[in-house]
């Protein structure tokens, strides 16, 4: 009987154990579940839309969008001409090449060249000035041997020129694609021998438009006649620094180019796009 009672107690304890042991845990399932609505549910703002607490972009900042290159405007090819008058070039940028004087001896203070350039909705037009001492256009010898203007274009350094035959003889050029004339008198009373004027165009369908970015070209320039030197150039191989072949500072003609665009020629790290939201 003794044994019975005991064996009654015993369950009897194990019952309650069980009881308190579920209890527990009901409750912390209970607290689990709703600590995991607090965190999941998103939160009514006073406007009544919802909001997930957990989006970083709650505030409803408006995205931005990053500005974007505005392409110049073609200038009218109309307005230009290769006639020997560089008046339509008024008001675009230009590069120079302004000689200097080393020594009494190795002054080029009198010489120069300036470059023009111009994209154009007909194409791409360029000219150089340049008051030199030498002119050779006898025709005899390769084209370079000759007075010339020469250019690089692009990437993919695309070699065309323009080269004198005589002073009263048309200049030839590389290629049926470049219509260029060159003009040159032989001054009396000059600060130099000659002044040359060359103009050079490339109709657009002769353009690679690989090359063509926003309305924009890199165009390498020089000017050249055999053993006519300036100093002030690019080109500096001899010892006062003096060259025959005469090419902006900031630039050569087959590797760092100028930029023509339909404000002028710039050296690269002049010239500016103009962006939306400027």
């Amino acid at each position: 009987m003794k044994k019975l009672s005991f064996l009654l107690a015993i369950l009897a304890t194990a019952s309650m154990c069980l009881a308190s042991c579920a209890g527990e845990d009901s409750s912390s399932n209970d607290q689990n579940k709703d600590t995991t609505t607090v965190a999941t549910t998103p939160a009514a703002t006073p406007s009544g839309k919802v909001t997930n607490p957990l989006d970083n972009n709650n505030n409803n900042t408006p995205s931005i969008t990053p500005p974007e290159i505005i392409a110049p405007e073609l200038l009218d090819g109309t307005k230009f001409a290769l006639d020997g008058d560089l008046s339509e070039y008024a008001g675009l940028h230009t590069l120079e090449v302004i000689g200097e004087k080393a020594t009494d001896d190795a002054d080029y203070s009198h010489k120069k060249v300036t470059f023009y350039g111009a994209m154009t909705d007909a194409g791409l037009y360029l000219a150089c000035d340049a008051y030199h001492d030498i002119y050779i256009g006898n025709g005899t010898g390769e084209w370079w041997t000759n007075t010339n203007f020469e250019i690089f274009i692009g990437a993919s350094n695309a070699q065309k020129y323009a080269y004198a035959r005589g002073i009263d003889a048309e200049c030839e050029t590389s290629g049926d694609d470049v219509t260029a004339i060159m003009v040159t008198e032989e001054l009396t009373d000059g600060p130099t021998v000659y002044h040359s004027i060359t103009e050079m165009f490339i109709p657009t369908d002769y353009l690679s438009d690989g090359d063509i970015m926003y309305n924009t070209m890199d165009v390498g320039v020089a000017w050249k006649t055999l053993g006519d030197l300036i100093i002030g150039g690019a080109a500096n191989v001899g010892p006062n620094g003096e060259d025959e072949y005469w090419v902006p500072k900031g630039t050569w003609p087959n590797r760092t180019k100028p930029i023509v665009a339909p404000s002028g020629i710039w050296l690269p790290d002049e010239f500016e796009f103009e962006y939306t939201g400027e």
